[in-house]
């Protein structure tokens, strides 16, 4: 296990070491979109085999092989990166081929240790399965050899004279192996003896690839099908290992992975640009449980544009933590592909809408800053309303229109404005968690005592503002225990 580790570790740095050396402003969007979410797949794969590794010696096989999944697929996401990277180059048109012919290799891997933990999963036995692993394993050798023959004639795909890669009519035999294993996993869940849930949860895990990739890669052109089947690994870590805790975890010891994953998934170093003058910016958060909803984020579209996004999940523990990590990859996605606020949180309602078993839901405020000129362009989904530092020199709630929640009602339209910062200019963000910390004789901290709090420390650098509003707040509640999460973004604009 603890070299499947480190090969996931090599697979992570060779992709951001090749996207340096092809640079990713030369991809087109559906690329630089795809490969994001690839190497967010690839992170969380990562941080999930962080956790498991400390008692890795005490489990089982049922694990291990997870963990084997874990190293396939981010084995999958590396060679899919790579194969983007390098497409169209004409001088690398070898090395296209062999990527593509190791990327179908890679998927044959997937499907056959994915066929071996759903033995575990649904406790399949008996003759007929040894059978049927025998028939799939000698399937399984042939598959893996077939794409190497494209090395002298185009089986599943062809590489052009400029070097672009095209799949051909009989690339269909490829999928024969993929979809005669689902048939008979699908097949095994009507025969199986484990519980309806874990049933249902199985399908449904088989079917997220699918309803993603026809969701979104047929309609964007992007490559989201390795991406979402790290998602549904990460479901079945979430759910399926909660009802096998003897061949996992103590509750809380699933807690601790869940918040690791939680905060290796927001930005926590600072400063967080020490290259850029442009901008100052700090960010925090306390949940009020071991995981939370709320989410933050800030990132550079381009060199130009700064994003900024502050969100509210409708729910809390593990199950926010996991639709917050969804939500927020979505939301940097599409703010690399999407030229305003409101086009992004359209897209990504959409996206949600188009899958969201759960029916949770997410506010979100979403601003793009425009580094050169000092225009704030922004939309709020249902969020709290920003407070900023005026021309008067005083923190004012900005009173913007709020729109409806994102995941609710696909097809919603936001509205946008623009706020023109002058330099010295500071934007303060956040959750409900602020204005509503609670006293134990049930007296609100409230949003006139929060700008009280900002414009007492207003001259002082975005990170110290946090801290004392963090304190004021830590005062004000006392001993009451805190029922909400509690997050919070400062940015101050100081232009060129």
């Amino acid at each position: 296990m603890i070299v499947l580790f480190v090969l996931m570790c090599v697979y992570f740095v060779f992709s951001i070491v090749a996207i340096e050396l092809r640079g990713f402003e030369n991809l087109n969007s559906a690329f630089a979109f795809s490969i994001g979410g690839e190497l967010c797949a690839m992170a969380i794969a990562i941080m999930m085999t962080v956790s498991i590794l400390p008692t890795y010696k005490r489990q089982s096989g049922y694990i291990r092989i997870f963990v084997t999944l874990l190293a396939v697929g981010c084995f999958c996401l590396f060679l899919d990166t790579i194969q983007m990277l390098i497409d169209g180059r004409e001088h690398l048109a070898i090395f296209n081929k062999i990527t593509a012919i190791l990327v179908f290799d890679a998927e044959i891997l997937f499907i056959f240790f994915f066929w071996l933990y759903i033995q575990y999963a649904l406790d399949l036995g008996g003759k007929a399965y040894q059978i049927i692993n025998i028939v799939v394993g000698i399937l399984f050798i042939v598959f893996l050899l077939l794409p190497w023959v494209n090395m002298f004639y185009p089986l599943y795909f062809q590489i052009g004279e400029d070097g672009s890669y095209s799949r051909v009519t009989t690339f269909w035999i490829h999928r024969s192996y993929i979809a005669a294993v689902a048939l008979v996993v699908f097949a095994s869940l009507f025969v199986s003896k484990v519980s309806k849930r874990n049933r249902i949860i199985i399908f449904i895990f088989m079917a997220i690839p699918l309803i993603t990739l026809g969701a979104g890669g047929f309609r964007y052109g992007v490559s989201i099908l390795y991406s979402s089947m790290m998602v549904s690994l990460v479901l079945i870590y979430a759910f399926l290992f909660s009802d096998n805790e003897k061949h996992l975890y103590s509750t809380n010891k699933e807690l601790g992975i869940a918040t690791n994953i939680q905060k290796h998934m927001l930005p926590t170093i600072f400063p967080a640009f020490p290259e850029r003058k442009e901008f100052d910016i700090y960010a925090s958060m306390t949940p009020a449980k071991e995981v939370g909803g709320d989410f933050y984020d800030f990132f550079l579209i381009d060199d130009t544009h700064l994003g900024l996004v502050m969100a509210d999940v409708s729910d809390k523990g593990v199950p926010a933590a996991l639709f917050m990590m969804a939500s927020k990859i979505m939301v940097q996605n599409y703010s690399m592909i999407c030229k305003s606020p409101s086009e992004i949180l359209e897209a990504v309602n959409n996206q949600i809408c188009s899958n969201n078993q759960e029916d949770m839901f997410v506010t979100v405020w979403l601003g793009i800053l425009d580094l050169e000129t000092g225009i704030l362009r922004a939309s709020n989904a249902g969020h709290e309303k920003p407070v900023i530092l005026n021309k008067n020199g005083e923190f004012e709630v900005y009173k913007d229109e709020g729109g409806f929640v994102v995941g609710w009602y696909k097809g919603t339209k936001y509205k946008e404005y623009e706020i023109k910062l002058e330099k010295g200019s500071k934007v303060f963000l956040y959750t409900d968690g602020v204005p509503e910390a609670t006293t134990i004789d049930k007296v609100q901290f409230g949003r006139p005592r929060m700008v009280e709090t900002l414009n007492k420390f207003k001259d002082l650098s975005p990170e110290e503002i946090i801290k004392h509003m963090k304190e004021d707040i830590d005062t004000f509640v006392g001993n009451s225990v805190q029922f909400d999460d509690i997050t919070m973004l400062c940015v101050e604009y100081k232009g060129e």
